[in-house]
């Protein structure tokens, strides 16, 4: 019964995949207007309808889910690597209290120095996939 942000969606697999095990809902989220544009199909094509697909950039999109009132258990951040995206939008999602009380996070990256959160969180598991890097946070 989660409610899921993939914030840099791509295809859309792991909101999509969030929903098939259960998720209630999933904010598919991506800057790409190509991207989107495959979410969508990719979400037609398998009949989903918990979803709101959202072709804005991540900044806007957390300010967006703000307004809402939303609170996350699930958001997934997976940007393009070489930026400071996570780091970004880790304080963003701070800032705005968007994740549940038991909520996690799930950041990858190639660069285990981009992965930058603050106290507010901490680690639960850290593991190496070949060339990248996934750690999942866990609200204090």
């Amino acid at each position: 019964d989660s409610i899921v942000l993939d914030l840099f969606s791509g295809s859309g697999n792991l909101g999509i995949e969030a929903l098939s095990e259960g998720a209630s809902f999933a904010y598919l989220v991506d800057y790409n207007k190509k991207a989107t544009d495959t979410i969508k199909n990719n979400i037609k094509n398998i009949g989903i309808t918990e979803c709101e697909v959202l072709n804005m950039d991540y900044k806007k999109a957390l300010d967006y889910l703000a307004e809402k009132n939303k609170k996350l258990d699930l958001i997934f951040l997976d940007p393009p690597y070489a930026t400071n995206y996570i780091e970004e939008s880790i304080a963003l999602i701070e800032k705005y209290d968007l994740l549940a009380n038991n909520g996690l996070i799930i950041c990858e990256s190639d660069n285990l120095n981009r992965i930058v959160y603050s106290n507010k969180y901490t680690s639960i598991k850290e593991k190496k996939y070949g060339d990248k890097y996934v750690i999942i946070y866990k609200n204090i």
